[in-house]
């Protein structure tokens, strides 16, 4: 049931009111964990633990190689050599010279299979960029 109030600042008083009675309701909770790289105890809200991993980082680990090594990969994983490449080199470089030439991008997002948006980025050298 919506509670209305008379004037404009009474709800808010409601919540201070609120507030002020019982503080113990609003306590942000802290979960500790443990480190999984370097082994440093650290807090955190309940709601940033994901219960599926059991591997959690803290804030200073989550940004070197040691907690996530698959996102720090090598130039290994570029153009043809990433297991979801669409394209060769080959393509990428007969797009751009079809694009040259006048082709546009909804004919040859059609002719190679890929959005519109993928060969704009080929063009335009956002994507493939070593692809010279």
């Amino acid at each position: 049931m919506t509670l209305h109030f008379t004037t404009p600042n009474a709800a808010q008083a409601a919540a201070n009111k609120r507030w002020t009675q019982y503080p113990d309701r609003f306590k942000k909770r802290k979960a500790h964990l443990t480190c999984a790289a370097c082994g440093k105890s650290y807090q955190t809200v309940p709601k940033n633990v994901n219960p599926k991993y059991s591997n959690h980082y803290c804030s200073d680990c989550r940004k070197t190689e040691k907690a996530y090594p698959n996102a720090f990969k090598s130039e290994t994983s570029r153009g043809e050599q990433n297991t979801k490449a669409k394209l060769t080199e080959a393509e990428v470089i007969a797009i751009r010279e079809l694009n040259a030439e006048g082709y546009k991008y909804p004919w040859l997002s059609r002719r190679y299979k890929v959005s519109r948006d993928t060969i704009y980025c080929i063009c335009t050298r956002r994507s493939w960029k070593h692809v010279a």
